[in-house]
């Protein structure tokens, strides 16, 4: 057998005799919560050299916030999320910017996706903070390291973006069919329909002239705004009663519609 001798700070001397087989003697401290010393000794007056054991508070993560700067073009104010948060349904282009604080100093902090994607975030004291605009969806999960390189026990739920890609704008011709006679007074009312997930910005109502003998005209146009509304539906009326059309004469039209987005 072996004496295993420790002291803890502002403490006595405590000795335990330990059984020794095959060579190896096992001993099991308690929960540590006060920083201590120990040695081995024999019993023929042999002993280890002093050991010290130092608890260290494991590193956690608190209050995690996300603010979300969405696109100009959107129109849209920011946003804050603190506590859980969501899957997050993101338009393209929208910033996430990230602020964190942990009960340890921080020295690494990371979110990352398991294809390789990352971002790092800068660690300043107890405090991690960075931003970024995600280019497509996926599951970004933290990653924490305190000054020991240890990692952070309990870390904030992973990231769940999924990113929707601006699509592009819509727009139909509902009245007249296709093809139609002009009438008499050479005016045509025109039904029109535009739709965009985020929102339409204008129609252009884009005509010209093919005469029965001859080249067709240089084309026509006239913007409508749309004020940004996801969808509109416009009834503008193709008013042909100066142009000086004579049997034979064909009218082609056709509507050009944009969306809030830049691009």
């Amino acid at each position: 057998s072996v004496d295993v001798v420790w002291q803890s700070t502002g403490d006595i001397e405590r000795r335990e005799t330990v059984p020794v087989l095959e060579g190896r003697a096992l001993w099991q401290v308690d929960p540590v919560t006060l920083a201590f010393n120990y040695r081995v000794e024999a019993v023929d007056g042999a002993r280890s050299e002093t050991f010290s054991v130092t608890p260290v508070d494991p590193l956690f993560v608190g209050e995690v916030s996300l603010a979300l700067t969405f696109p100009d073009y959107l129109d849209r104010p920011s946003e804050e999320l603190r506590g859980d948060v969501p899957t997050l349904q993101l338009p393209a282009g929208t910033r996430i910017d990230v602020r964190g604080q942990a009960s340890a100093a921080v020295t690494r902090a990371t979110l990352a996706t398991l294809d390789g994607r990352e971002v790092e975030l800068q660690a300043e004291g107890l405090r991690f903070f960075g931003g970024w605009v995600p280019a497509r969806s996926g599951l970004w999960s933290w990653s924490i390291d305190d000054a020991r390189g240890q990692a952070a026990r309990a870390l904030p739920s992973a990231l769940d973006i999924v990113v929707q890609p601006d699509l592009a704008p819509e727009v139909r011709v509902l009245q007249p069919p296709r093809d139609t006679l002009l009438a008499l007074d050479m005016r045509q009312p025109l039904v029109i329909e535009a739709t965009d997930d985020w929102g339409v910005a204008w129609l252009e109502l884009v005509v010209r002239r093919v005469p029965a003998v001859g080249v067709p005209g240089a084309p026509v146009s006239q913007r409508i705004e749309a004020g940004g509304l996801p969808g509109v539906l416009v009834r503008p009326v193709l008013d042909l009663s100066d142009w000086g059309l004579v049997p034979g004469d064909q009218i082609e039209y056709w509507v050009r519609v944009a969306d809030t987005h830049p691009q």
